[in-house]
C-alpha cells in the first residue's frame, strides 16, 4: 500500500505554499509502472521460415543509472546476455545485475513473466527511485539461436519528470554470440563475439516489429488510470465512500477502510491541495467560489448530481450550504488571493458576489471542526 505522510508536516508546507512562499520539492519520489508485454510475433506477420511453438522467455532486467549499461546495439554482449538470448536463462544474467546492485548503479533484477505462446500479452510491475531511473529489460526469442527483444537506457525521468505513458517497440537483435541463421538452426558459437546489431535481412526484412511494451504509470488515487490525479478521480472515490465499497484501491490511508478520511488523504497527501479548491489549483479561493456557482447546481433538486467542481466538497453528491461551511471551517480560504484574480474572471453577478462576500465574513466566525461525511 501507499506511505501515508505525516499530517502536521503537510499542514505546514500547505500552509507555507498558500502564502507563495514555497516550492513542493518532489525530488525524492518514487514512481511504480505497470509494463505489458505485448507480443505480436505471428506467421501472419513474419511468414519466412516460422518455427514451431512461438514463445519468449521470462522477462529480465534492472533501473539502474548512467554507470551501467545492461547491453546497448554495437557492444559486446556479456556473458548474462549471451545466456537469455541463446536458452532464455536468467541466473547469468540475474548475478551480473546483483553486482551491480551492490555499486549501487542498478536495482536488483526485475523478473517478469515471459509468453508462453506467441501472441500474447502479459503485464508486470516496475518500482523505480529517482536515482535509478533508466530501463533495460529483454527477453529472449524462442526458439532462434541468439536472438532477443527488449529496450536498453530507457529514461523514465527525463529532465526531473516521471513520464506517464510510452510505448516502444520491439525489434528483433542477434546477440552476436551464434552463427545461426534459422529460428532452429544448430548451435554455433561465434569466435570472437560480434557486436549486438539488429536483425534487419532474411525473415526479418520487411517485418513488422515483434511485439512492444507498454508503460504506464501507476498514480495512487488515479482510478481512470490517465497517471493523473483529476476531478474525476475524486468523483469516483467519494461515490465509492457513499456506497460503501471495500475494493482495496480505495483505501489509500490503508486503515482498513474505505470512508472520509481517504479523500482527505487524496487532497492532502497526494494531489497536496485543500478542501474547497475546486479547480485543482492548490488554492481555495475566490475563483473556486465563482467556478461553482457558475455551475448553477447549489441547492438544487436534483440528489447526487453535483461533483467536486460543482461545489460537493464534503462528497455527499450535492452543493448546498453544508459544502461552504465544510470547506470554511478547514481554514484553508485565500481571501487575499481574490483581487488578483478578480481581473481575469467573468464580471460575477450581484447575488455571486453577495454569497462570496458572505463567505469571506464566515472565515472570521470561529465554529466549530465539523467532520461530515468523515466516517460515512
Amino acid at each position: 500500500m501507499f506511505f501515508h505522510f505525516r499530517h502536521i508536516a503537510l499542514s505546514l508546507v500547505l500552509a507555507a505554499c498558500l502564502t507563495g512562499s514555497c516550492t513542493v520539492s518532489l525530488a525524492n519520489e518514487r514512481a511504480t509502472y505497470e509494463l505489458t508485454f505485448d507480443a505480436t510475433w505471428a506467421a501472419e506477420t513474419h511468414p519466412i521460415n516460422f518455427p514451431p511453438a512461438p514463445h519468449f522467455s521470462g522477462l529480465i532486467g534492472a533501473t539502474h543509472n548512467s554507470n551501467y549499461s545492461m547491453w546497448t546495439p554495437g557492444a559486446i554482449a556479456t556473458d548474462g546476455i549471451e545466456s537469455m538470448a541463446e536458452t532464455g536463462g536468467r541466473r547469468v544474467l540475474s548475478s551480473e545485475i546483483v553486482a551491480q546492485e551492490s555499486l549501487g548503479t542498478a536495482s536488483a533484477p526485475l523478473l517478469g513473466p515471459g509468453i508462453g505462446r506467441s501472441p500474447g500479452t502479459r503485464p508486470m510491475t516496475v518500482e523505480v527511485s529517482p536515482d535509478l531511473t533508466l530501463l533495460s529489460i529483454v527477453s529472449m526469442v524462442a526458439p532462434s539461436p541468439d536472438w532477443f527483444v527488449g529496450i536498453h537506457d530507457f529514461d523514465l525521468r527525463p529532465e526531473g519528470e516521471w513520464i506517464s505513458h510510452a510505448v516502444l517497440d520491439l525489434e528483433a537483435y542477434d546477440a552476436g554470440t551464434d552463427s545461426g541463421a534459422n529460428y532452429v538452426s544448430p548451435n554455433e558459437n561465434t569466435e570472437p563475439r560480434e557486436p549486438i546489431h539488429r536483425l534487419t535481412g532474411g525473415m526479418f526484412l520487411d517485418t513488422p516489429p515483434l511485439g512492444r511494451f507498454e508503460l504506464l504509470r501507476i498514480v495512487a488515487g488515479d482510478f481512470n488510470r490517465d497517471a493523473l490525479l483529476t476531478v474525476e478521480d475524486l468523483d469516483t472515490l467519494s461515490a465509492a465512500i457513499r456506497e460503501h465499497k471495500t475494493d482495496e484501491k480505495f483505501d489509500l490511508n490503508d486503515d482498513g477502510l474505505v470512508a472520509g478520511d481517504d479523500r482527505l488523504f487524496w487532497l492532502e497527501d497526494l494531489k497536496r491541495t485543500v478542501i474547497g479548491d475546486s479547480n485543482l489549483d492548490s488554492l481555495f479561493d475566490h475563483e473556486d467560489f465563482v467556478t461553482t456557482f457558475i455551475a448553477g447546481q447549489y441547492n438544487d433538486e436534483l440528489a447526487l448530481n453535483s461533483g467536486w467542481s460543482e461545489g460537493d466538497w464534503d462528497g455527499d453528491g450535492d452543493f448546498t450550504e453544508q459544502d461552504i461551511v465544510f470547506a470554511l471551517t478547514a481554514g484553508n480560504y485565500s481571501p487575499e488571493t481574490s483581487a488578483a484574480v478578480t481581473t481575469s474572471v467573468p464580471e460575477p453577478s450581484t447575488w455571486l458576489l453577495g454569497c462570496i462576500a458572505l463567505a469571506v465574513l464566515l472565515t472570521a466566525v470561529p465554529r466549530p471542526v465539523l467532520t461530515l461525511n468523515k466516517g460515512q
